[in-house]
């Protein structure tokens, strides 16, 4: 009963450090160059800017 117990333990850990490996994220997005001029990449804060209104 206590082996059962230490296995099915180590099983579970295995499978949460696999499914953190899995999901662990990183960014497969390729990097562009970039090197049309009539583009070029954005730079600072690009969030619109909205005046507050008045009443």
């Amino acid at each position: 009963m206590r082996t059962a117990k230490k296995l099915t333990a180590i099983l579970l850990a295995l499978t949460l450090i696999l499914a953190l490996a899995a999901c662990g994220g990183g960014n497969d997005a390729p990097q562009s160059d970039n090197k049309n001029p009539d583009n070029p990449p954005p730079t600072g804060d690009n969030t619109p800017r909205h005046r507050a209104r008045r009443a």
